[in-house]
């Protein structure tokens, strides 16, 4: 044989080998997802495309070996999840479901009810999503690495996520979420790559400092701690936990005095300083000696203060006015507003040279810088016109803080504070002017409404038209808030009796009526009966559902989400309560789903035009939940259904 017709053989020969070895992987993980316990059909599941899943108990990593009853949990991202009942056929159990079409990525849970299986609890697995080109759809890998977080804590290791990283960066080169997980893990890298260099990992120390990450920066200085026992990061790690502990200011400031002396100059200096300061702050600020410590540590903290002088001045002007000494305090507030006027940046950027790690001003557009300029002036000004204010110069006040709301006019308590230096200053016309000020922009606050009826019974001699004039105030605001969006069906929602719910409304297990509620504005409380902050939010709920019992034009609907809940347990929780609001069930949370709602409470209110115009999630307080529910009830009344359907 020739040698070409050799060489030609042995490729021949070479490539058959190869073509076998590359197809016995794909068998074996063929095997591998027979055997597996939770399998998905299709494999490659899409957003908005129907799944079945479906557990076998008897693969050989199954934890949950003789289940009497499976629920299927489904959880596209936190906090939000469904709960789906499993069904057994043919000795596997399965659940149907279809993910939404913003998923990426599904954390899936099976748990048993099973006395045999509960030690056990659940067991969980993620799988991605694909697109129609058969790719993972953009963030998925990222959802991957997030769940692997999760999952196994601080076992997950760099190498594994950072391969999700780089498989979305390789897909999406754009995508900034994987970029910044990236650095971040190449930092941490060489945070340990650096373990034994001191020099070294103080530079990324000081780096994440700049930065604004205090808790690289501590993990970077725990580490230097170790590497350097007797350096300033040891030190200052003794400091920190002897300060912690409680210690006395006196004993603080030997720590302070011991370490600037061991190494003056440090670059944490400013740092400890204001740790003194704050010590002196909390201590009684009645002994003037503790006063004159404070003091001195607070100039101390401004001359070593490297980033923010303005800050440090203000807050020691604040202190120095709880103190009684005003004329201090007014010098150093002076100095704040002198100090943001030099142009002291407030972000920076970290970059790493062939030798070091540095920072710089993060640069900003000259509107920004003015913008942000003006608005340090105006916070810094406010305290200036508070240390006035306790001087009992009403008038000087009010002129200092009139100036400070013009550069912060979004900044509700400095309208009352104006509004209380003008009252004072004999100026009850300006003083109401700045009570509607405070209520316009921030129509919901109670100290700002109580101020506003105080004045207002003040200047009109009643209270007559008083909630006519802070609905007023209060629309331009609320109508900026609009959401004006169209609203889910009401369809799977279905009537919840109990024995304490109102006769009107839909039968039990009816749905609403979409023709009864036309017209209507729609209050909708979602909620569960496990969740202790929907708990605290039903009394206030109630209240203001017995103030529109009978308005005709106003329907309450407090909708349990179904979150890991049953219809038994909503209805003894109302019951319980004596609750009498209409409940209604959202089965498969389908309708909080639509909405976008992952977590709970939320209130959500509907126009007459049948569009959402608020959303609200959380809750903020029974009387502050109250007013504003009352206030945003009042204005969508006031609309009519094309004014509440049409644009912002």
């Amino acid at each position: 044989m020739s040698p070409v017709l050799a060489r030609r053989f042995v490729v021949a020969l070479l490539a058959a080998l190869l073509g076998g070895v590359a197809a016995s992987p794909s068998a074996a993980q063929t095997d591998a997802v027979k055997d597996a316990p939770l399998t998905l059909s299709p494999q490659k599941a899409r957003p908005g495309q129907s799944v079945t899943v479906r557990y076998d108990p008897q693969a050989p990593e199954a934890r949950l070996r003789s289940p009497e009853a499976l629920e299927l949990v489904v959880r596209y991202q936190q906090p939000d999840y469904r709960v789906l009942p499993m069904r057994e056929k043919g000795g596997r159990w399965q659940a149907q479901f279809t993910p939404d079409s913003s998923a990426r990525f599904l954390r899936l849970y099976v748990q048993s009810d099973s006395a045999r299986d509960r030690n056990g609890g659940a067991v969980g697995w993620g799988r991605m999503l694909y697109g129609a080109d058969g790719r993972p759809v953009r963030g998925a890998h990222t959802a991957r690495a997030a769940f692997l977080r999760e999952h196994r804590g601080d076992n997950a290791s760099d190498s594994l996520l950072m391969r999700a990283y780089r498989r979305e960066r390789a897909l999406h080169t754009e995508h900034l979420e994987a970029k910044a997980h990236l650095s971040a893990l190449r930092a941490d890298a060489a945070r340990q790559r650096y373990a034994g260099s001191p020099a070294k990992l103080r530079e990324v120390q000081r780096a994440y400092y700049a930065l604004g990450r205090q808790e690289r920066a501590q993990s970077a200085g725990a580490m230097l701690a170790e590497a350097a026992p007797r350096g300033p990061e040891a030190r200052l790690a003794a400091f920190r936990r002897a300060t912690a502990e409680g210690q006395r200011p006196a004993r603080t400031r030997r720590r302070v005095e011991e370490f600037l002396e061991r190494f003056p100059h440090s670059f944490f200096e400013g740092r400890l300083y204001e740790a003194l300061f704050k010590k002196y702050r909390a201590a009684d600020l009645a002994d003037s000696v503790r006063v004159d410590s404070m003091r001195w540590a607070g100039r101390r903290w401004i001359r070593a203060e490297q980033i923010n002088p303005a800050r440090a001045h203000g807050q020691l002007a604040q202190a120095l006015a709880e103190a009684g000494r005003y004329d201090a305090a007014a010098r150093h507030a002076r100095q704040a507003v002198q100090a943001v006027s030099k142009g002291a940046p407030a972000e920076y950027s970290f970059f790493k040279t062939d030798s070091r790690w540095d920072w710089a001003p993060a640069p900003r557009l000259p509107a920004a810088r003015r913008r942000q300029a003006r608005r340090q002036h105006g916070k810094h000004r406010a305290v200036l016109g508070r240390v006035h204010f306790r001087q009992a110069r009403y008038a000087k006040a009010a002129d200092v803080l009139a100036r400070a709301a013009r550069e912060r006019p979004d900044d509700p308590a400095l309208w009352q504070d104006l509004a209380k230096a003008r009252e004072q200053a004999g100026q009850p016309e300006g003083a109401f002017a700045a009570a509607e000020q405070a209520v316009r922009h921030a129509p919901t606050d109670s100290t700002s409404r109580a101020l506003f009826r105080r004045l207002y019974r003040r200047q009109h001699g009643s209270g007559e038209g008083l909630q006519d004039a802070v609905a007023r105030l209060a629309r331009p605001t609320l109508m900026a808030e609009r959401l004006d969006r169209p609203a889910p069906s009401l369809r799977p929602l279905t009537r919840l009796d109990s024995s304490n719910a109102p006769s009107a409304g839909p039968p039990r297990g009816e749905a609403p009526d979409p023709e009864a509620l036309h017209g209507t504005v729609r209050v909708v409380e979602l909620w569960a009966s496990w969740c202790a902050p929907c708990h605290e939010a039903f009394p206030p709920l109630q209240a203001t559902y017995e103030t529109y019992r009978d308005a005709p034009d106003v329907t309450f609907m407090a909708v349990n989400t179904s979150w890991n809940d049953t219809k038994a347990r909503a209805r003894r929780f109302a019951e319980a309560g004596g609750y009498t609001v209409p409940l209604y069930w959202d089965a498969g949370g389908q309708w909080a789903q639509a909405m976008g709602i992952r977590s709970i409470p939320a209130t959500v209110l509907i126009g007459k035009g049948g569009r959402v115009q608020f959303l609200e999630k959380g809750f903020s307080g029974p009387a502050q939940y109250a007013e504003r529910l009352a206030l945003r009830i009042e204005l969508l009344r006031s609309l009519s259904p094309g004014d509440s359907a049409g644009a912002r």
